[in-house]
């Protein structure tokens, strides 16, 4: 049998990090043969938002540059990078969309053995990144074997998830290739009802590298362990401690978003001399698995990017439709290219609409206790119309500043009429160059031919699939989503 579930993988280091000056050589090294491109990016390249990667804490992965995998595959879907030497803040947090936070340690790897005595985060650091995602960021984290689920245990907390403590095994589901270190997910093990698996980006079959196991009630599981899963000793001689139920939570926490993961080495795409002198594969150049859709899936599901707008929530306020999340926090022309880059129509709101979002906002849901931007501009230069979701005045600031986004789009009402396998349009308001015909729909049972988005009707209850013949009804349309039909 090959040498090693990957819970052992790391034992040479240690060793042979006594032999040598820091840093040492590792075993592992970046796979130059990986394919990295993306077909159908998600933004123009250099367009996106931005994702900032810490690389204050003895980030691992990025002192030994195992992160250029995943770099390369971002900047290719049109993402921005940047890596945050500095501590967590609202200052050097303001310009990111989403926060990566990987194989951090309170000292350089391999040189000790255990962080449990340690503080890799201060407690004003956790603070201010709490409140960063409370207002809108998206943070992605990692545990890992030990030592790195004793470092990152105290920020997960923050967000009411625990790491287990050594190294998670499951003797029934495995790569039976290399043992129970190499944990597989599939079929029920997949929670298939979420964005981060059902995505643009098939994802069927996933395997993780050990790691740790994460327990978070108020998440969805994403990524399930089985009752044949349990936490053993690491190499390092530190666990047993704990017992998770998951290697993938996902889930809103405040107005933001977190994903975090038990093993981060999906995430890599790294090559392993084994001592038989074959090659072991970690990551996204894993044969047989799907590490790279389910990569660029879980940052389109953190930066809130959706292919078809409408599987994100909306409701209607008068003629806006508006999305009852937040899309970050931002400076004011990163919240207009972020509003733009969603397609069809969405833009910020006005100095006015801004208000009436207000007015509304426990009606629409979502909103942060913090300041809004509005597409507004005050009659001075590089200042922009805000709004404080709090007590509800307005005011203006400094573009380069940042303040939370909230997207909406007008909407406009039709009147139809039911008729045999068609609604008929009785009047509307037309845009210049519009023609409006009418609408194939099924009316009891008739199969339809093409139908536009429909919103909501006048009538409760009553969805596209049960007109009845000789009822008028008003319907709101999304214009961009399909073409009416004569």
């Amino acid at each position: 049998m090959k040498k090693l579930i990957l819970l052992l993988l790391f034992v040479p280091l240690l060793s042979f990090g006594q032999e040598q000056n820091y840093p040492y050589k590792w075993p592992m090294y970046n796979d130059t043969n990986v394919n990295l491109e993306v077909e159908d990016p998600s933004f123009e390249i250099n367009d996106g938002p931005l994702i900032m990667f810490d690389s204050t804490h003895k980030n691992f992965f990025i002192q030994s540059h195992l992160i250029k995998p995943l770099v390369d595959l971002l900047l290719n879907d049109g993402y921005r990078v940047s890596f945050l030497d500095k501590e967590f803040s609202k200052s050097s947090l303001s310009q990111a969309k989403v926060l990566v936070v990987i194989t951090a340690l309170p000292f350089d790897f391999a040189t000790e053995n255990s962080a449990a005595d340690k503080n890799t985060f201060s407690e004003n650091e956790l603070n201010e990144l709490q409140n960063w995602v409370n207002n809108g960021g998206s943070l992605l984290a990692f545990s890992e074997h030990a030592p790195f689920d004793q470092a990152i245990n105290p920020l997960l907390r923050k967000f009411d998830i625990e790491s287990s403590i050594g190294t998670t095994v499951d003797t029934i589901n495995y790569e039976s290739k290399y043992g129970p270190g190499m944990i597989k997910f599939e079929n029920k093990n997949l929670n298939t009802n979420h964005p981060i698996l059902n995505g643009k980006y098939k994802v069927e079959r996933l395997v993780s590298f050990g790691g740790s196991a994460l327990l978070g009630s108020k998440y969805e599981n994403i990524l399930k362990l089985d009752e044949s899963s349990f936490n053993v000793k690491h190499s390092t001689g530190i666990g047993p401690e704990g017992k998770g139920n998951s290697q993938g939570l996902a889930g809103k926490y405040g107005s933001g978003k977190i994903a975090a993961f038990g093993d981060s080495n999906g995430f890599t795409a790294m090559v392993f001399n084994m001592n038989d002198g074959t090659k072991m594969y970690a990551g996204m150049n894993t044969e047989g698995y799907d590490w790279k859709n389910f990569v660029l899936n879980t940052f389109r599901w953190l930066t809130n990017y959706s292919d078809n707008v409408f599987a994100q929530s909306t409701v209607k306020i008068s003629n806006l439709e508006v999305m009852t999340e937040d899309l970050g926090y931002m400076d004011w022309e990163e919240a207009k290219k972020a509003c733009k880059n969603l397609g069809d129509g969405w833009r910020l709101p006005s100095k006015d609409e801004l208000n009436l979002l207000y007015k509304n906002k426990e009606k629409i849901g979502g909103f942060a206790n913090s300041y809004y931007w509005s597409s507004t501009e005050y009659e001075l230069n590089s200042l922009i119309w805000i709004q404080d979701f709090v007590n509800g005045n307005q005011y203006y600031d400094e573009i380069e500043d940042s303040n939370d986004v909230r997207t909406v789009r007008a909407v406009r009402a039709i009147n139809v009429f039911a008729q045999s396998n068609k609604l008929i349009i009785i009047n509307s308001e037309v845009e210049s160059g519009q023609t409006l015909g009418s609408i194939l729909l099924p009316i009891k049972g008739v199969p339809y031919s093409v139908i536009y988005k429909i919103i909501e009707t006048s009538i409760p209850g009553v969805d596209f699939n049960s007109f009845d013949a000789g009822q008028k009804y008003q319907l709101m349309l999304n214009p961009q989503d399909s073409t009416l039909v004569s």
